[in-house]
């Protein structure tokens, strides 16, 4: 569904923000990171409210109102299921954020007080793997880590009749990659300390009238820019910072300027930066490809700039236009080291790149990541966040760079009983076979492949290049 977003007034994100006036529209996945759902108190003002048009957290003041459609609280998640909300969920079994494609269009039910067997989602009450998360207590020998269930997704039915799909990434604070499970240990300095109730996640909502999933591209319209005034983006949520969120240093990844002036456009007035050297404390960064949107499927290994903006447009000295270069997509690498592809669509209101009046307002295509892995075709799974007992498991790919046709590539690994697969970067499979250990492949042409190795609760790759 296309979104707009007059956003205005109290805003809240982990504290009360200020006054916003902006207009724009958004429709396809956002991905919300670290949301704190970790508050202490009595019934529900423990939990963090949230709501999925805005990609934000709503006060715990506004829990009796419509204005919130899913709460957290620690390993519990609650559904605005009554009158003021009439949300509806079920957790979805042996499938993933990508291949589910369609929303079920039955089988939803209401939080209830009633016990975990009405409960739409099952939280901590309902037991462990049951729901969406499993906890490794195993007496003295568990790591008393959380960690997301594979093949689990959540549907969501709203109270308007739209569909929700969300896919749980994470429980800890700075997401933190290789959370260890089912790992034998014999004293309790093996046990996972990470700080927990920092929810990860993505979704994608429906848009309105269908229970059509299949979006996989975020399509901003008319995010604008006025003259003179930089506005920060995060584009994984997709939000526009307020003031107040950027004066606090909120996360952020591009900022879009505009020119001051008519005839004063160059790289620094109509530009794209990234969060990190000049524009930003952070280690945000990013670089321009001529590659098409479509076929960029791998961040690359060099090549990334701070400070420098990416010459995405060419300026018509005839009728002072700005409009995209063909074939060019912007990369986009964060201070976490997940990737994004973008594709700037138009600089005009509407998206009319004839119209010079009404420019500043960025149309943008673009495909986020929210898994760390430099492969932007590629669903590794909840497995890429989990280890297996094999805790030191390890993946090694070698000559690399290897030589074209008749080279010979090692791979070598710990894993037993797995699968190998090799990928271009159109996310194309070139070989597959069964692995256990060590292997050699030959006759791989010129080109950048992505090397997996995966076996039952884990996935691990390994960047190659062949020249």
């Amino acid at each position: 569904m296309k979104l707009k977003l007059q956003l205005s007034g109290l805003l809240f994100i982990s504290i009360i923000f200020g006054a916003l006036a902006q207009e724009y529209t958004i429709e396809g996945p956002r991905t919300i990171f670290e949301l704190y759902a970790g508050k202490t108190g009595a019934g529900r003002s423990k939990f963090t409210f949230f709501n999925f048009d805005t990609g934000r957290e709503v006060a715990a003041t506004d829990s009796n109102t419509a204005n919130w459609h899913i709460a957290f609280n620690k390993t519990t998640i609650i559904l605005n299921g009554h009158e003021s909300g009439k949300v509806k969920g079920q957790v979805l079994n042996g499938t993933s954020f990508l291949s589910q494609t369609s929303a079920p269009e039955s089988g939803y039910i209401v939080d209830s007080a009633s016990g975990p067997s009405s409960k739409a989602i099952n939280g901590i009450n309902s037991g462990n793997n049951n729901g969406y998360w499993n906890y490794d207590g195993n007496g003295a020998n568990g790591t008393h880590s959380i960690t997301p269930l594979p093949g689990k997704l959540v549907a969501i039915q709203l109270g308007d009749g739209r569909y929700v799909k969300l896919e749980i990434l994470n429980y800890y604070k700075g997401v933190p990659q290789n959370i260890p499970v089912d790992l034998t240990v014999t004293s309790p300095s093996g046990y996972f300390t990470g700080i927990g109730s920092y929810y990860t996640f993505r979704y994608l909502v429906a848009p309105e009238g269908t229970n059509d999933w299949s979006q996989l591209v975020t399509q901003v319209t008319n995010l604008e820019a006025p003259q003179g005034v930089a506005k920060y983006f995060n584009i994984a949520s997709g939000n526009v910072l307020t003031e107040q969120e950027y004066a606090l240093n909120a996360t952020w990844n591009l900022i879009f300027k505009n020119p001051s002036g008519l005839g004063t456009y160059d790289n620094y007035n109509v530009g794209i930066y990234p969060n990190g050297g000049t524009f930003g404390s952070a280690t945000d960064s990013l670089q321009l490809l001529s590659s098409d949107f479509a076929s960029v499927a791998i961040g690359p290994f060099k090549g990334w700039q701070v400070s420098t903006a990416p010459v995405w447009y060419a300026y018509n000295m005839l009728n002072h236009t700005i409009n995209p270069k063909t074939n060019q997509t912007i990369l986009v690498k964060n201070s976490l080291g997940r990737y994004a592809k973008v594709r700037i669509d138009s600089y005009y209101k509407g998206g009319d790149n004839t119209d010079a009046n009404n420019y500043g307002f960025y149309t943008l295509s673009y495909f986020f990541q929210p898994y760390a892995t430099d492969n932007l075709n590629a669903e590794p799974g909840i497995a890429t966040s989990v280890v297996s007992s094999h805790a030191t498991e390890k993946l090694s790919v070698f000559p690399n760079p290897l030589a074209a046709n008749g080279g010979m590539l090692n791979v070598k690994s710990n894993s037993e009983n797995s699968t190998i697969k090799i990928s271009d970067i159109t996310g194309k499979l070139v070989y597959q076979d069964s692995f256990s250990s060590e292997t050699t492949i030959s006759g791989l042409s010129k080109g950048m492949y992505i090397v997996s190795v995966e076996s039952e609760g884990s996935v691990k790759q390994e960047k190659l290049i062949v020249e």
